[in-house]
């Protein structure tokens, strides 16, 4: 069973939350401390979902306001900000793509795994059979890598939906998820060919990167 998605607020912040219902999907904008540690404030454009799911979506974009935003699946048992939870999470930029959960009420929250981002190709999936929940990432909804898998004991009706945090309570970001639906087929696979070098210092032998090169850039003019 699953009912219409609504946008609630987890915790206290400042600024105010939105979203606008475009063509395939959501564009969310919301402020929040931080999504991680003994307790959290975001945005949750959510729905009640009972029993076992496997839901994915595509995130296009994501504002890179701060390199410790995040957007993705979220499956959580309440509101209250020290809820457990299970999710699926996107970053603007280096912090890829990510599992994260908090098993236990108040507990702190633990990551695994990792998938660069690829906007606006990044695809985010998040799975549950019985207690246990897997979140996946993909570069073209087809191909998965498995980022991590929890066991989280949580109500059989649970809120699932998209949750997005500014990582600053004053200031919003915004999240566009687009071609959410009930995931089938595909397949899993333990690594993943990259089909580009991301950003990083990688094999190089410093921490420097020359990521862009404008070729024959106009004269300035004194």
């Amino acid at each position: 069973m699953a009912l219409p998605f609504l946008l609630r607020t987890v915790g206290t912040v400042a600024a105010s939350n939105s979203v606008a219902q475009v063509a395939g999907g959501f564009d969310i904008r919301a402020a929040g401390s931080d999504i991680g540690g003994r307790g959290e404030s975001f945005g949750f454009q959510s729905q009640f979902r009972s029993g076992d799911f496997d839901v994915r979506a595509r995130l296009a974009a994501l504002e890179l306001s701060d390199g410790y935003a995040k957007a993705g699946w979220m499956a959580r048992a309440t509101l209250d900000t020290n809820s457990p939870f299970a999710a699926a999470f996107a970053t603007p930029s280096l912090g890829g793509c990510y599992f994260q959960h908090r098993a236990a009420v108040a507990g702190a929250a633990d990551s695994a795994g990792s998938l660069p981002v690829n906007f606006p190709y990044t695809w985010l999936r998040l799975q549950r059979v019985g207690d246990v929940f897997t979140g996946l990432a993909s570069l073209d909804g087809d191909t998965w890598v498995r980022l991590g898998s929890a066991t989280v004991v949580m109500p059989g009706t649970v809120y699932v939906g998209f949750a997005v945090t500014s990582h600053d309570p004053t200031n919003t970001v915004t999240a566009s998820f687009r071609d959410g639906q009930t995931a089938s087929g595909g397949t899993v696979v333990s690594n993943l060919p990259l089909p580009f070098e991301p950003l990083g210092p990688c094999s190089r032998r410093t921490g420097l990167v020359i990521s862009e090169i404008m070729y024959h850039p106009p004269k300035c003019r004194v």
